[in-house]
Protein backbone atom coordinates (compact mmCIF):
# COMPACT_ATOMS: atom_id res chain seq x y z
CA UNK A 1 0.00 0.00 0.00
CA UNK A 2 1.19 3.52 -0.63
CA UNK A 3 1.13 4.43 3.02
CA UNK A 4 2.96 1.28 4.21
CA UNK A 5 6.67 1.42 5.13
CA UNK A 6 8.97 -0.23 2.68
CA UNK A 7 10.42 -3.67 3.61
CA UNK A 8 14.04 -3.77 4.66
CA UNK A 9 16.40 -5.61 2.40
CA UNK A 10 17.64 -8.95 3.72
CA UNK A 11 21.25 -10.20 3.87
CA UNK A 12 22.55 -13.50 2.64
CA UNK A 13 21.30 -15.22 5.81
CA UNK A 14 17.73 -14.10 5.22
CA UNK A 15 17.63 -11.62 8.12
CA UNK A 16 17.04 -7.99 7.72
CA UNK A 17 20.22 -6.14 6.99
CA UNK A 18 21.42 -3.63 9.44
CA UNK A 19 23.70 -1.97 6.99
CA UNK A 20 22.91 1.31 5.29
CA UNK A 21 23.14 4.96 6.01
CA UNK A 22 21.58 6.20 9.27
CA UNK A 23 20.61 9.49 7.70
CA UNK A 24 18.84 7.77 4.88
CA UNK A 25 16.84 5.64 7.28
CA UNK A 26 15.82 8.73 9.15
CA UNK A 27 14.76 10.53 6.01
CA UNK A 28 12.77 7.52 4.95
CA UNK A 29 10.99 7.47 8.30
CA UNK A 30 10.22 11.13 7.97
CA UNK A 31 8.79 10.62 4.54
CA UNK A 32 6.69 7.76 5.80
CA UNK A 33 5.47 9.89 8.63
CA UNK A 34 4.63 12.74 6.28
CA UNK A 35 2.73 10.39 4.02
CA UNK A 36 0.69 9.08 6.95
CA UNK A 37 -0.05 12.58 8.08
CA UNK A 38 -1.36 13.43 4.61
CA UNK A 39 1.42 15.78 3.62
CA UNK A 40 2.62 15.68 0.00
CA UNK A 41 6.40 14.88 -0.19
CA UNK A 42 8.74 16.96 -2.24
CA UNK A 43 9.59 15.27 -5.57
CA UNK A 44 13.25 16.04 -5.21
CA UNK A 45 13.27 14.38 -1.85
CA UNK A 46 11.58 11.37 -3.36
CA UNK A 47 14.12 11.29 -6.13
CA UNK A 48 16.99 11.46 -3.71
CA UNK A 49 15.46 8.80 -1.54
CA UNK A 50 15.02 6.56 -4.59
CA UNK A 51 18.63 7.02 -5.65
CA UNK A 52 19.68 6.27 -2.10
CA UNK A 53 17.65 3.12 -2.14
CA UNK A 54 19.18 2.04 -5.45
CA UNK A 55 22.65 2.71 -4.14
CA UNK A 56 21.97 0.70 -1.01
CA UNK A 57 20.56 -2.12 -3.11
CA UNK A 58 23.67 -2.14 -5.34
CA UNK A 59 25.87 -2.23 -2.27
CA UNK A 60 23.89 -5.15 -0.93
CA UNK A 61 24.25 -7.03 -4.24
CA UNK A 62 27.97 -6.27 -4.30
CA UNK A 63 28.36 -7.50 -0.74
CA UNK A 64 26.40 -10.62 -1.61
CA UNK A 65 28.68 -11.31 -4.60
CA UNK A 66 31.81 -10.76 -2.52
CA UNK A 67 30.50 -13.13 0.13
CA UNK A 68 29.61 -15.67 -2.55
CA UNK A 69 33.08 -15.40 -4.11
CA UNK A 70 34.70 -15.87 -0.70
CA UNK A 71 32.62 -18.98 -0.15
CA UNK A 72 33.58 -20.30 -3.60
CA UNK A 73 37.29 -19.52 -2.95
CA UNK A 74 37.18 -21.30 0.41
CA UNK A 75 35.48 -24.25 -1.22
CA UNK A 76 38.14 -24.41 -4.01
CA UNK A 77 40.94 -24.13 -1.47
CA UNK A 78 39.40 -26.91 0.52
CA UNK A 79 39.12 -29.05 -2.62
CA UNK A 80 42.77 -28.23 -3.55
CA UNK A 81 43.91 -29.23 -0.09
CA UNK A 82 41.99 -32.48 -0.34
CA UNK A 83 43.45 -33.11 -3.80
CA UNK A 84 47.01 -32.47 -2.63
CA UNK A 85 46.44 -34.67 0.39
CA UNK A 86 45.26 -37.44 -1.94
CA UNK A 87 48.28 -36.94 -4.25
CA UNK A 88 50.71 -37.07 -1.30
CA UNK A 89 49.02 -40.20 -0.07
CA UNK A 90 49.27 -41.75 -3.56
CA UNK A 91 52.97 -40.82 -3.82
CA UNK A 92 53.63 -42.32 -0.41
CA UNK A 93 51.85 -45.48 -1.47
CA UNK A 94 53.80 -45.64 -4.76
CA UNK A 95 57.12 -45.01 -2.98
CA UNK A 96 56.40 -47.82 -0.54
CA UNK A 97 55.51 -50.07 -3.46
CA UNK A 98 58.73 -49.06 -5.28
CA UNK A 99 60.82 -49.76 -2.19
CA UNK A 100 59.13 -53.12 -1.82
CA UNK A 101 59.89 -53.97 -5.47
CA UNK A 102 63.48 -52.74 -5.15
CA UNK A 103 63.93 -54.84 -2.04
CA UNK A 104 62.54 -57.86 -3.82
CA UNK A 105 64.81 -57.16 -6.82
CA UNK A 106 67.84 -56.81 -4.57
CA UNK A 107 66.97 -60.07 -2.89
CA UNK A 108 66.66 -61.71 -6.30
CA UNK A 109 69.99 -60.21 -7.38
CA UNK A 110 71.69 -61.41 -4.21
CA UNK A 111 70.18 -64.83 -4.64
CA UNK A 112 71.29 -64.95 -8.30
CA UNK A 113 74.75 -63.67 -7.31
CA UNK A 114 75.05 -66.42 -4.71
CA UNK A 115 73.94 -69.00 -7.25
CA UNK A 116 76.45 -67.65 -9.82
CA UNK A 117 79.16 -67.60 -7.15
CA UNK A 118 78.43 -71.22 -6.32
CA UNK A 119 78.67 -72.16 -10.02
CA UNK A 120 81.97 -70.28 -10.40
CA UNK A 121 83.30 -71.81 -7.18
CA UNK A 122 82.41 -75.28 -8.47
CA UNK A 123 84.34 -74.61 -11.70
CA UNK A 124 87.27 -73.15 -9.75
CA UNK A 125 87.22 -76.11 -7.37
CA UNK A 126 87.59 -78.49 -10.31
CA UNK A 127 90.53 -76.45 -11.66
CA UNK A 128 92.16 -76.38 -8.23
CA UNK A 129 91.73 -80.13 -7.84
CA UNK A 130 93.43 -80.64 -11.21
CA UNK A 131 96.21 -78.25 -10.20
CA UNK A 132 96.70 -80.00 -6.85
CA UNK A 133 96.90 -83.33 -8.63
CA UNK A 134 99.51 -81.95 -11.06
CA UNK A 135 101.43 -80.47 -8.12
CA UNK A 136 101.43 -83.84 -6.38
CA UNK A 137 102.79 -85.47 -9.54
CA UNK A 138 105.48 -82.78 -9.79
CA UNK A 139 106.39 -83.32 -6.12
CA UNK A 140 106.66 -87.04 -6.78
CA UNK A 141 108.97 -86.38 -9.71
CA UNK A 142 111.03 -83.95 -7.63
CA UNK A 143 111.60 -86.63 -5.00
CA UNK A 144 113.47 -88.69 -7.58
CA UNK A 145 116.20 -86.04 -7.83
CA UNK A 146 117.75 -87.27 -4.58
CA UNK A 147 118.14 -90.85 -5.82
CA UNK A 148 120.70 -90.82 -8.73
CA UNK A 149 124.38 -90.14 -8.19
CA UNK A 150 125.65 -89.43 -11.71
CA UNK A 151 125.24 -86.09 -13.45
CA UNK A 152 123.56 -87.67 -16.46
CA UNK A 153 120.89 -89.26 -14.27
CA UNK A 154 120.31 -86.01 -12.39
CA UNK A 155 119.90 -84.10 -15.64
CA UNK A 156 117.56 -86.76 -17.04
CA UNK A 157 115.42 -86.67 -13.89
CA UNK A 158 115.37 -82.86 -13.96
CA UNK A 159 114.22 -82.93 -17.57
CA UNK A 160 111.42 -85.35 -16.69
CA UNK A 161 110.53 -83.11 -13.77
CA UNK A 162 110.43 -80.03 -15.99
CA UNK A 163 107.63 -81.67 -18.00
CA UNK A 164 105.60 -82.38 -14.87
CA UNK A 165 106.40 -78.96 -13.41
CA UNK A 166 105.32 -77.27 -16.62
CA UNK A 167 101.97 -79.08 -16.52
CA UNK A 168 101.54 -78.10 -12.84
CA UNK A 169 102.41 -74.49 -13.57
CA UNK A 170 99.92 -74.38 -16.42
CA UNK A 171 97.22 -75.86 -14.17
CA UNK A 172 97.92 -73.31 -11.43
CA UNK A 173 98.02 -70.55 -14.00
CA UNK A 174 94.61 -71.68 -15.30
CA UNK A 175 93.22 -71.26 -11.76
CA UNK A 176 94.48 -67.69 -11.44
CA UNK A 177 93.41 -66.82 -14.96
CA UNK A 178 89.93 -68.10 -14.11
CA UNK A 179 89.87 -65.88 -11.00
CA UNK A 180 91.19 -62.85 -12.84
CA UNK A 181 88.42 -60.23 -12.89
CA UNK A 182 85.95 -62.52 -11.06
CA UNK A 183 86.86 -61.98 -7.40
CA UNK A 184 83.66 -60.13 -6.56
CA UNK A 185 81.52 -62.66 -8.41
CA UNK A 186 83.29 -65.53 -6.63
CA UNK A 187 82.71 -64.04 -3.18
CA UNK A 188 78.91 -63.87 -3.47
CA UNK A 189 76.79 -62.24 -0.72
CA UNK A 190 76.30 -64.86 1.95
CA UNK A 191 78.72 -65.88 4.64
CA UNK A 192 78.93 -69.40 3.23
CA UNK A 193 79.93 -68.35 -0.28
CA UNK A 194 82.47 -65.88 1.07
CA UNK A 195 83.98 -68.58 3.28
CA UNK A 196 84.14 -71.04 0.38
CA UNK A 197 85.79 -68.39 -1.81
CA UNK A 198 88.45 -67.69 0.83
CA UNK A 199 89.12 -71.42 1.13
CA UNK A 200 89.52 -71.80 -2.64
CA UNK A 201 91.87 -68.82 -2.81
CA UNK A 202 93.97 -70.32 -0.03
CA UNK A 203 94.19 -73.65 -1.86
CA UNK A 204 95.18 -72.00 -5.18
CA UNK A 205 97.93 -69.96 -3.51
CA UNK A 206 99.15 -73.04 -1.69
CA UNK A 207 99.34 -74.95 -4.99
CA UNK A 208 101.35 -72.16 -6.60
CA UNK A 209 103.70 -71.97 -3.63
CA UNK A 210 104.24 -75.73 -3.73
CA UNK A 211 105.07 -75.64 -7.46
CA UNK A 212 107.52 -72.79 -6.99
CA UNK A 213 109.18 -74.55 -4.08
CA UNK A 214 109.72 -77.88 -5.85
CA UNK A 215 110.88 -76.14 -9.04
CA UNK A 216 113.43 -74.16 -7.04
CA UNK A 217 114.57 -77.29 -5.24
CA UNK A 218 115.06 -79.35 -8.42
CA UNK A 219 116.78 -76.57 -10.32
CA UNK A 220 119.18 -75.91 -7.47
CA UNK A 221 119.98 -79.61 -7.39
CA UNK A 222 120.27 -79.96 -11.19
CA UNK A 223 122.29 -76.80 -11.86
CA UNK A 224 125.70 -78.20 -10.80
CA UNK A 225 125.07 -81.36 -12.83
CA UNK A 226 124.07 -79.34 -15.90
CA UNK A 227 127.09 -77.07 -15.47
CA UNK A 228 129.33 -80.13 -15.24
CA UNK A 229 127.85 -81.71 -18.38
CA UNK A 230 128.11 -78.42 -20.26
CA UNK A 231 131.73 -77.99 -19.18
CA UNK A 232 132.56 -81.52 -20.31
CA UNK A 233 130.84 -80.93 -23.65
CA UNK A 234 132.69 -77.65 -24.21
CA UNK A 235 136.01 -79.20 -23.22
CA UNK A 236 135.42 -82.11 -25.59
CA UNK A 237 134.62 -79.66 -28.39
CA UNK A 238 137.74 -77.65 -27.55
CA UNK A 239 139.86 -80.84 -27.64
CA UNK A 240 138.55 -81.67 -31.13
CA UNK A 241 139.22 -78.12 -32.31
CA UNK A 242 142.73 -78.29 -30.82
CA UNK A 243 143.39 -81.56 -32.64
CA UNK A 244 142.41 -79.97 -35.97
CA UNK A 245 144.49 -76.88 -35.17
CA UNK A 246 147.50 -79.05 -34.28
CA UNK A 247 147.25 -80.83 -37.64
CA UNK A 248 147.14 -77.51 -39.46
CA UNK A 249 150.03 -76.23 -37.35
CA UNK A 250 152.09 -79.33 -38.21
CA UNK A 251 151.65 -78.50 -41.90
CA UNK A 252 152.82 -74.95 -41.21
CA UNK A 253 155.90 -76.25 -39.35
CA UNK A 254 156.83 -78.44 -42.32
CA UNK A 255 156.59 -75.38 -44.57
CA UNK A 256 158.77 -73.51 -42.07
CA UNK A 257 161.46 -76.11 -42.56
CA UNK A 258 161.24 -75.63 -46.34
CA UNK A 259 161.56 -71.86 -45.82
CA UNK A 260 164.67 -72.39 -43.70
CA UNK A 261 166.27 -74.40 -46.52
CA UNK A 262 165.45 -71.63 -49.02
CA UNK A 263 166.98 -68.99 -46.73
CA UNK A 264 170.21 -70.97 -46.53
CA UNK A 265 170.64 -71.00 -50.30
CA UNK A 266 173.14 -68.71 -52.06
CA UNK A 267 173.03 -66.88 -55.35
CA UNK A 268 170.52 -64.79 -57.21
CA UNK A 269 167.80 -67.44 -56.98
CA UNK A 270 167.79 -67.53 -53.16
CA UNK A 271 165.40 -64.56 -52.70
CA UNK A 272 162.98 -65.90 -55.32
CA UNK A 273 163.02 -69.26 -53.54
CA UNK A 274 162.30 -67.49 -50.24
CA UNK A 275 159.35 -65.60 -51.77
CA UNK A 276 158.01 -68.81 -53.30
CA UNK A 277 158.34 -70.61 -49.96
CA UNK A 278 156.57 -67.72 -48.21
CA UNK A 279 153.75 -67.80 -50.77
CA UNK A 280 153.24 -71.46 -49.92
CA UNK A 281 152.30 -70.33 -46.41
CA UNK A 282 149.26 -68.34 -47.54
CA UNK A 283 146.52 -70.97 -47.52
CA UNK A 284 147.96 -73.40 -44.86
CA UNK A 285 148.85 -70.47 -42.61
CA UNK A 286 145.36 -69.02 -42.86
CA UNK A 287 143.79 -72.43 -42.25
CA UNK A 288 145.94 -72.99 -39.15
CA UNK A 289 145.26 -69.47 -37.89
CA UNK A 290 141.50 -69.89 -38.38
CA UNK A 291 141.61 -73.22 -36.52
CA UNK A 292 143.48 -71.59 -33.62
CA UNK A 293 141.00 -68.68 -33.67
CA UNK A 294 138.10 -71.11 -33.37
CA UNK A 295 139.71 -72.52 -30.25
CA UNK A 296 140.28 -69.12 -28.64
CA UNK A 297 136.81 -67.91 -29.68
CA UNK A 298 135.23 -70.91 -27.98
CA UNK A 299 137.21 -70.07 -24.85
CA UNK A 300 136.29 -66.38 -24.95
CA UNK A 301 132.57 -67.02 -25.53
CA UNK A 302 132.32 -69.64 -22.75
CA UNK A 303 134.72 -68.35 -20.12
CA UNK A 304 132.59 -69.34 -17.11
CA UNK A 305 130.83 -72.38 -18.57
CA UNK A 306 133.95 -74.23 -19.69
CA UNK A 307 135.54 -74.26 -16.22
CA UNK A 308 132.76 -76.31 -14.62
CA UNK A 309 131.91 -76.66 -10.92
CA UNK A 310 134.57 -79.27 -9.95
CA UNK A 311 138.29 -78.79 -9.45
CA UNK A 312 139.07 -81.54 -11.94
CA UNK A 313 137.14 -79.76 -14.70
CA UNK A 314 138.72 -76.42 -13.80
CA UNK A 315 142.23 -77.90 -14.02
CA UNK A 316 141.45 -79.56 -17.34
CA UNK A 317 139.95 -76.36 -18.81
CA UNK A 318 143.02 -74.39 -17.68
CA UNK A 319 145.28 -76.87 -19.43
CA UNK A 320 143.27 -76.80 -22.66
CA UNK A 321 143.12 -73.01 -22.61
CA UNK A 322 146.90 -72.85 -22.19
CA UNK A 323 147.41 -75.22 -25.14
CA UNK A 324 145.06 -73.18 -27.34
CA UNK A 325 146.69 -69.85 -26.52
CA UNK A 326 150.19 -71.32 -26.83
CA UNK A 327 149.30 -72.71 -30.27
CA UNK A 328 147.87 -69.33 -31.33
CA UNK A 329 150.99 -67.54 -30.13
CA UNK A 330 153.31 -70.01 -31.94
CA UNK A 331 151.35 -69.62 -35.19
CA UNK A 332 151.45 -65.84 -34.90
CA UNK A 333 155.24 -65.95 -34.43
CA UNK A 334 155.73 -68.30 -37.40
CA UNK A 335 153.51 -66.23 -39.70
CA UNK A 336 155.19 -63.01 -38.57
CA UNK A 337 158.62 -64.50 -39.35
CA UNK A 338 157.33 -65.59 -42.75
CA UNK A 339 155.99 -62.08 -43.44
CA UNK A 340 159.29 -60.47 -42.42
CA UNK A 341 161.31 -62.98 -44.48
CA UNK A 342 159.18 -62.32 -47.55
CA UNK A 343 159.42 -58.56 -47.06
CA UNK A 344 163.21 -58.75 -46.69
CA UNK A 345 163.52 -60.88 -49.84
CA UNK A 346 161.30 -58.47 -51.80
CA UNK A 347 163.34 -55.52 -50.58
CA UNK A 348 166.58 -57.23 -51.61
CA UNK A 349 165.17 -58.03 -55.06
CA UNK A 350 163.91 -54.45 -55.48
CA UNK A 351 167.26 -53.09 -54.30
CA UNK A 352 169.07 -55.28 -56.80
CA UNK A 353 166.65 -54.20 -59.52
CA UNK A 354 167.30 -50.53 -58.69
CA UNK A 355 171.05 -51.13 -58.74
CA UNK A 356 170.81 -52.81 -62.11
CA UNK A 357 168.61 -49.97 -63.40
CA UNK A 358 171.10 -47.37 -62.16
CA UNK A 359 173.97 -49.20 -63.81
CA UNK A 360 171.97 -49.51 -67.00
CA UNK A 361 171.09 -45.82 -66.95
CA UNK A 362 174.72 -44.92 -66.23
CA UNK A 363 175.84 -46.98 -69.23
CA UNK A 364 173.12 -45.35 -71.36
CA UNK A 365 174.25 -41.86 -70.30
CA UNK A 366 177.87 -42.83 -70.92
CA UNK A 367 176.91 -44.04 -74.39
CA UNK A 368 175.11 -40.71 -75.01
CA UNK A 369 178.20 -38.82 -73.83
CA UNK A 370 180.41 -40.87 -76.13
CA UNK A 371 177.94 -40.33 -78.98
CA UNK A 372 178.22 -36.53 -78.79
CA UNK A 373 181.96 -36.47 -77.87
CA UNK A 374 183.05 -36.31 -81.48
CA UNK A 375 186.75 -35.80 -80.82
CA UNK A 376 186.81 -38.51 -78.15
CA UNK A 377 188.80 -36.31 -75.76
CA UNK A 378 186.47 -37.00 -72.81
CA UNK A 379 185.15 -33.40 -72.76
CA UNK A 380 182.04 -31.93 -74.44
CA UNK A 381 182.77 -28.62 -76.13
CA UNK A 382 180.28 -25.86 -77.00
CA UNK A 383 179.31 -27.36 -80.34
CA UNK A 384 178.98 -30.80 -78.88
CA UNK A 385 176.77 -29.46 -76.03
CA UNK A 386 174.50 -27.68 -78.53
CA UNK A 387 174.24 -30.88 -80.56
CA UNK A 388 173.43 -32.89 -77.39
CA UNK A 389 170.63 -30.49 -76.38
CA UNK A 390 169.20 -30.44 -79.88
CA UNK A 391 169.39 -34.20 -80.31
CA UNK A 392 168.18 -35.35 -76.87
CA UNK A 393 165.85 -32.52 -75.76
CA UNK A 394 164.65 -31.14 -79.12
CA UNK A 395 165.26 -27.43 -78.49
CA UNK A 396 167.94 -24.91 -79.41
CA UNK A 397 170.17 -23.80 -76.59
CA UNK A 398 170.48 -20.03 -76.26
CA UNK A 399 173.97 -18.50 -76.36
CA UNK A 400 173.76 -16.97 -72.88
CA UNK A 401 172.72 -20.29 -71.40
CA UNK A 402 175.58 -22.00 -73.25
CA UNK A 403 178.04 -19.51 -71.77
CA UNK A 404 176.71 -20.18 -68.30
CA UNK A 405 177.33 -23.88 -68.81
CA UNK A 406 180.85 -23.30 -70.19
CA UNK A 407 181.98 -20.81 -67.55
CA UNK A 408 184.22 -23.55 -66.10
CA UNK A 409 185.30 -24.90 -69.46
CA UNK A 410 184.01 -27.99 -71.24
CA UNK A 411 181.91 -30.69 -69.59
CA UNK A 412 183.75 -33.84 -68.72
CA UNK A 413 182.16 -37.24 -68.37
CA UNK A 414 182.43 -36.84 -64.63
CA UNK A 415 180.24 -33.68 -64.72
CA UNK A 416 177.81 -34.94 -67.36
CA UNK A 417 175.06 -35.42 -64.73
CA UNK A 418 175.35 -31.74 -63.78
CA UNK A 419 174.96 -30.81 -67.45
CA UNK A 420 171.77 -32.84 -67.63
CA UNK A 421 170.43 -31.01 -64.57
CA UNK A 422 171.28 -27.63 -66.06
CA UNK A 423 169.58 -28.55 -69.34
CA UNK A 424 166.48 -29.73 -67.42
CA UNK A 425 166.32 -26.36 -65.60
CA UNK A 426 166.69 -24.46 -68.87
CA UNK A 427 163.98 -26.58 -70.49
CA UNK A 428 161.61 -25.95 -67.56
CA UNK A 429 162.26 -22.20 -67.88
CA UNK A 430 161.44 -22.40 -71.58
CA UNK A 431 158.25 -24.31 -70.85
CA UNK A 432 157.27 -21.78 -68.18
CA UNK A 433 157.84 -18.91 -70.59
CA UNK A 434 155.75 -20.66 -73.21
CA UNK A 435 152.95 -21.25 -70.74
CA UNK A 436 153.06 -17.60 -69.70
CA UNK A 437 152.82 -16.47 -73.29
CA UNK A 438 149.91 -18.84 -73.90
CA UNK A 439 148.26 -17.62 -70.71
CA UNK A 440 148.54 -13.97 -71.74
CA UNK A 441 147.15 -14.80 -75.16
CA UNK A 442 144.33 -16.80 -73.59
CA UNK A 443 143.56 -13.97 -71.18
CA UNK A 444 143.28 -11.54 -74.08
CA UNK A 445 140.93 -13.95 -75.84
CA UNK A 446 139.03 -14.47 -72.58
CA UNK A 447 138.53 -10.73 -72.03
CA UNK A 448 137.47 -10.31 -75.64
CA UNK A 449 135.02 -13.20 -75.32
CA UNK A 450 133.72 -11.85 -71.98
CA UNK A 451 133.15 -8.44 -73.55
CA UNK A 452 131.25 -10.05 -76.41
CA UNK A 453 129.17 -12.09 -73.97
CA UNK A 454 128.48 -8.94 -71.91
CA UNK A 455 127.23 -7.25 -75.05
CA UNK A 456 125.13 -10.31 -75.87
CA UNK A 457 123.73 -10.36 -72.35
CA UNK A 458 122.67 -6.76 -72.73
CA UNK A 459 120.62 -7.83 -75.72
CA UNK A 460 119.27 -10.79 -73.75
CA UNK A 461 118.30 -8.46 -70.89
CA UNK A 462 116.42 -6.28 -73.38
CA UNK A 463 114.49 -9.35 -74.51
CA UNK A 464 113.77 -10.27 -70.86
CA UNK A 465 112.51 -6.73 -70.23
CA UNK A 466 110.17 -7.08 -73.23
CA UNK A 467 108.86 -10.38 -71.87
CA UNK A 468 108.32 -8.82 -68.43
CA UNK A 469 106.47 -5.94 -70.01
CA UNK A 470 104.13 -8.36 -71.77
CA UNK A 471 103.59 -10.36 -68.58
CA UNK A 472 102.92 -7.30 -66.40
CA UNK A 473 99.32 -6.98 -67.64
CA UNK A 474 98.41 -10.63 -67.01
CA UNK A 475 97.63 -10.73 -63.21
CA UNK A 476 94.64 -8.30 -63.31
CA UNK A 477 93.32 -10.04 -66.43
CA UNK A 478 93.59 -13.45 -64.75
CA UNK A 479 91.33 -12.23 -61.93
CA UNK A 480 88.69 -11.14 -64.49
CA UNK A 481 89.25 -13.91 -66.99
CA UNK A 482 85.55 -14.52 -67.51
CA UNK A 483 85.02 -10.98 -68.84
CA UNK A 484 88.38 -10.54 -70.61
CA UNK A 485 88.93 -13.88 -72.31
CA UNK A 486 89.89 -12.40 -75.68
CA UNK A 487 92.33 -9.82 -74.22
CA UNK A 488 93.86 -12.44 -71.89
CA UNK A 489 94.35 -14.85 -74.79
CA UNK A 490 96.14 -12.21 -76.91
CA UNK A 491 98.33 -11.08 -74.01
CA UNK A 492 99.24 -14.67 -73.13
CA UNK A 493 100.19 -15.47 -76.73
CA UNK A 494 102.36 -12.34 -76.93
CA UNK A 495 104.01 -13.08 -73.56
CA UNK A 496 104.79 -16.68 -74.53
CA UNK A 497 106.33 -15.53 -77.81
CA UNK A 498 108.50 -12.98 -76.02
CA UNK A 499 109.57 -15.51 -73.38
CA UNK A 500 110.51 -18.12 -76.01
CA UNK A 501 112.64 -15.57 -77.87
CA UNK A 502 114.36 -14.49 -74.65
CA UNK A 503 115.01 -18.14 -73.74
CA UNK A 504 116.71 -18.77 -77.08
CA UNK A 505 119.00 -15.75 -76.64
CA UNK A 506 119.71 -16.71 -73.02
CA UNK A 507 120.55 -20.34 -73.93
CA UNK A 508 123.07 -19.19 -76.54
CA UNK A 509 124.68 -16.77 -74.08
CA UNK A 510 124.76 -19.43 -71.37
CA UNK A 511 126.52 -21.88 -73.67
CA UNK A 512 129.14 -19.23 -74.51
CA UNK A 513 129.70 -18.52 -70.82
CA UNK A 514 130.26 -22.17 -69.90
CA UNK A 515 132.68 -22.71 -72.79
CA UNK A 516 134.66 -19.57 -71.97
CA UNK A 517 137.17 -21.10 -69.50
CA UNK A 518 137.84 -24.39 -71.31
CA UNK A 519 141.44 -25.27 -72.28
CA UNK A 520 142.88 -22.44 -70.14
CA UNK A 521 146.39 -22.64 -68.71
CA UNK A 522 146.70 -22.97 -64.95
CA UNK A 523 148.26 -19.47 -64.68
CA UNK A 524 145.14 -17.89 -66.23
CA UNK A 525 142.66 -20.28 -64.63
CA UNK A 526 141.95 -18.14 -61.55
CA UNK A 527 141.30 -14.97 -63.54
CA UNK A 528 139.19 -16.91 -66.04
CA UNK A 529 137.11 -18.37 -63.22
CA UNK A 530 136.51 -14.88 -61.82
CA UNK A 531 135.31 -13.60 -65.19
CA UNK A 532 133.14 -16.67 -65.77
CA UNK A 533 131.68 -16.49 -62.26
CA UNK A 534 130.53 -12.91 -62.80
CA UNK A 535 128.96 -13.79 -66.16
CA UNK A 536 127.29 -16.87 -64.68
CA UNK A 537 125.80 -14.77 -61.91
CA UNK A 538 124.33 -12.34 -64.44
CA UNK A 539 122.99 -15.23 -66.52
CA UNK A 540 121.39 -16.74 -63.38
CA UNK A 541 119.69 -13.45 -62.52
CA UNK A 542 118.29 -13.13 -66.04
CA UNK A 543 117.19 -16.75 -65.93
CA UNK A 544 115.35 -16.21 -62.62
CA UNK A 545 113.55 -13.16 -64.01
CA UNK A 546 112.58 -15.09 -67.10
CA UNK A 547 111.35 -18.04 -65.03
CA UNK A 548 109.16 -15.71 -62.98
CA UNK A 549 107.62 -14.32 -66.15
CA UNK A 550 107.16 -17.85 -67.51
CA UNK A 551 105.33 -18.90 -64.32
CA UNK A 552 102.88 -16.02 -64.68
CA UNK A 553 102.33 -16.95 -68.32
CA UNK A 554 101.71 -20.58 -67.34
CA UNK A 555 99.15 -19.45 -64.77
CA UNK A 556 97.37 -17.39 -67.44
CA UNK A 557 97.39 -20.32 -69.86
CA UNK A 558 95.94 -22.64 -67.21
CA UNK A 559 93.23 -20.08 -66.47
CA UNK A 560 92.35 -19.88 -70.17
CA UNK A 561 92.10 -23.65 -70.42
CA UNK A 562 89.88 -23.75 -67.34
CA UNK A 563 87.55 -21.09 -68.74
CA UNK A 564 87.36 -22.94 -72.07
CA UNK A 565 86.39 -26.18 -70.28
CA UNK A 566 83.74 -24.32 -68.28
CA UNK A 567 82.33 -22.82 -71.45
CA UNK A 568 82.20 -26.25 -73.12
CA UNK A 569 80.42 -27.77 -70.11
CA UNK A 570 77.87 -24.94 -69.98
CA UNK A 571 77.25 -25.25 -73.73
CA UNK A 572 76.79 -29.00 -73.39
CA UNK A 573 74.31 -28.38 -70.55
CA UNK A 574 72.30 -26.01 -72.76
CA UNK A 575 73.05 -22.76 -70.98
Amino acid sequence: PAGAAPERPRGPSGNSTATGSTGSGASFSKAAAAASSGLVPNPNDLLRRGEELLRQTAQLHQQNEIAHKKQEEERRKQEEIEKRRAEVEEKRRLEEERKRLVEEEQQNVRRQADEAAQVLQDELRKLIEVAELEVQMAEAESAKIDEPASCEEIVRVSEDFETAALAAQHAVKACFEFMDGRHLKLKGNTEATMSNCASLLKRSHAARASVDMVVLKVRQKAKPAKDELLARSLQAELESLLAVAEEEAATVRKLQEALGKAQRQDGNEADQAVISACDDFDKPGQNALQAALRCTSLLDQNVKQIHGPTEELKARSTKLAGQARQLRSALDQILEKVRLAKMAAIQRIEKEARRVAVEKEAKRQEAIFDQYDQDKDGVLTAGEIVAYVKGEHQFDLAEEKLQQILQNGGVSKQHFARLRSQVAVIWSEILAKQRKERSEKQLLQLRKGAAEIQSALSGVEAEVVKAEAEVRHLPPMIKRAGMMMHQLYERTEAAETAIDAARDFLAAAKEQVFSLDKEIESEAKAMAQTEVRGLQMKVSLLENRLNHAANLTKTARNKLQLEEKKAELMQAAGY
